[in-house]
């Protein structure tokens, strides 16, 4: 299967509507963790969170960019040039977070040999874990806004 290219601003999709596409994605995530669908908001701040990342490599790169995991976009906005130390730290910060967010996500009914799991607890791992991607998500998109004023 191959893997999607990235729609570009200016040339695939206005920024407008990038725009209103991340600005009701974190309405949907807002709206996510008011209800306590935690999970919903996780998947949301991931797909968020490649985008800002997808947007720095093509910012580095000047080339398309393939749709991929958090923690393969990590290592290809480094490879891609990156020297800003404050998003080499973000990252380092969204890696940690990817496998906070993959025990989230693969494991909410899953019970490790030899372990008790509560629901309650599982929930409480879940939201905290949508909370905290939000922070990484305000982080990076700071910023990248910083820089491109610049």
């Amino acid at each position: 299967m191959t893997k999607k290219i990235v729609a570009k601003v200016g040339k695939d999709i206005t920024g407008k509507e990038k725009y209103e596409i991340m600005r009701k994605a974190v309405s949907q995530y807002n709206a996510a963790i008011k209800a306590g669908y935690f999970l919903e908001a996780t998947t949301l701040m991931e797909s968020l969170l490649a985008n800002r990342l997808e947007s720095r490599i093509s910012e580095l790169t000047k080339s398309d960019v393939e749709m991929n995991t958090l923690k393969l976009l990590c290592k290809q906005v480094k490879r891609s040039g990156e020297k800003d130390e404050i998003i080499i730290k973000i990252l380092e910060e969204i890696n940690k977070w990817a496998n906070q967010r993959n025990e989230v996500i693969h494991e909410a009914a899953k019970i490790s040999k030899g372990q008790k799991k509560k629901w309650e607890n599982f929930l409480e791992d879940a939201e905290q874990t949508a909370k905290s991607g939000r922070k990484l998500f305000d982080a990076i998109n700071k910023r990248l806004n910083q820089l491109r004023k610049k």
